[in-house]
């Protein structure tokens, strides 16, 4: 502890018990003067808001929502800033990141194999990859790096796989990253190109058993068609679930495609997984969009899942394709292990007609800024507007401690830029929200 770090102390301490009024904004170079001229180092918040100023909850928020007080330390990319306030609840710190400065896709070499990548733990090329992704400079969300996942059929790279095994298993997981998807050639003989993209299973290949993925049709000349697939099977039974599978591209919105009935399963009914088939619920091509899924898996023959999948495209409100809840997703009938639910997240980046005839299809996947955490689907964001509903760009921040009235993060400008300002979020567990904090970003 430094000389000055219980004078800190009591400084925030007074300012969080007498809320300063949100017209009050603190110069950073007036204080690091008045630092200065008394010889000694000066810490008070960058912003500080009124309790009294935000009586009433969001939407998405409870009665008694998480609220940000305060935002403490310079607002610089890459820096340690806490957060003061109340009502955060917990967050279990179980994070597997490659977002800001100090994360491994800016920190490694471009063109370097996701393979070959060092210092980074649990994230692999998975299973039949014949081109593997690699760090590349050819375009960037945010810094001047993102992950390239390549399929050229003609080399026999119909998937690129970029697969995170989880240390022992998980039942809730909450992902955002930013996706930059360009079909440079469909199939021609069949008319479309299917392309399944990520997976969320208890195996590294195809999954027979209690998996969330997504598919889409793609055409030159059309755009995609999504679809978010909750996959129930008996082990090893492949002609079960491919059942399912055919049915994936039904143009009724909202049709039922699996039930265990149409799919000759015996057992709990998987809860009627829904087909999304529209353009709004996938990233439209070759533009950075943000992606954020959320899947908790039911307990054991309890249809109490919860899964929910939004694209957030350029200068729009966050689009939410599905947000469903009371599915069964884990059942005796349809699980490989009883105690563990899921283990593995897989960006698939398949790309293929699924007959084999048409070997000149291509499509370029890139990522960016991408973050999973486990266990929760409390957060911290920053966005531009100060109604999270309202936003039009969020970005996921890190981080590294949380207790319930005290939060520290790794900043994470993103795509902001220094000079904007943006608005601090908080997310707990249940999924309420507090109101946006503005702070100007250094």
């Amino acid at each position: 502890m430094g000389p000055n770090d219980g004078g800190h102390r009591l400084i925030e301490k007074f300012l969080r018990r007498y809320h300063w009024s949100m017209a009050i904004r603190t110069s950073w170079s007036l204080v690091r003067c008045f630092g200065v001229m008394l010889g000694i180092s000066v810490l008070i918040p960058y912003w500080a808001v009124d309790a009294a100023s935000n009586p009433s909850p969001n939407a998405g928020e409870s009665a008694d929502p998480p609220h940000v007080q305060a935002v403490w330390g310079e607002l610089v990319h890459g820096n340690a800033i806490r957060l003061t306030g109340a009502a955060f609840g917990a967050h279990t710190l179980e994070i597997a990141s490659g977002l800001g400065s100090k994360g491994w896709i800016e920190a490694s070499r471009d063109r370097t194999p996701f393979n070959r990548l060092k210092g980074v733990k649990a994230w692999t090329t998975g299973q039949a990859t014949p081109i593997p992704a690699s760090i590349s400079t050819e375009r960037a969300h945010s810094g001047s790096k993102s992950v390239l996942a390549r399929v050229v059929r003609s080399t026999g790279a119909w998937q690129s796989v970029m697969l995170y095994t989880h240390p022992t298993s998980y039942d809730e997981i909450w992902i955002s990253f930013w996706f930059w998807f360009d079909p440079i050639h469909t199939s021609v003989p069949i008319g479309y190109s299917a392309n399944k993209w990520f997976r969320i299973g208890d195996a590294t290949v195809n999954n027979t058993c209690g998996e969330i993925y997504t598919g889409a049709r793609w055409t030159d000349d059309a755009p995609g068609a999504a679809t978010v697939l909750i996959f129930c099977a008996n082990e090893g039974n492949q002609w079960a679930w491919r059942r399912c599978y055919e049915n994936i591209f039904d143009n009724e919105v909202g049709a039922p495609l699996c039930t265990s009935s149409s799919c000759g399963l015996s057992g709990p009914n998987i809860g009627d997984p829904v087909g999304e088939s529209s353009a709004e619920n996938f990233p439209s091509p070759r533009e950075w969009t943000r992606v954020v899924i959320r899947a908790k898996s039911s307990d054991l023959d309890v249809a109490n899942g919860e899964f929910f999948f939004s694209v957030h495209k350029p200068n729009q409100v966050e689009e939410v394709s599905v947000d469903w809840s009371g599915i069964l997703t884990h059942s005796t009938d349809c699980t490989r292990d009883a105690a563990q639910p899921w283990r593995h997240f897989q960006f698939q980046n398949y790309f293929d007609d699924n007959v084999g005839s048409d070997m000149e299809q291509r499509a370029d996947f890139f990522y960016d800024d991408l973050y999973l955490q486990f266990g929760t689907q409390a957060r911290v964001e920053i966005g531009d507007r100060p109604t999270y509903d309202l936003c039009t760009h969020l970005e996921t921040q890190v981080p590294t401690a949380w207790s319930d009235d005290e939060i520290t993060v790794e900043l994470n400008r993103g795509s902001f830029s220094a000079g904007d300002e943006v608005f601090v979020f908080v997310v707990r567990a249940d999924g309420s929200r507090s109101r946006g904090l503005p702070v100007s970003l250094q």
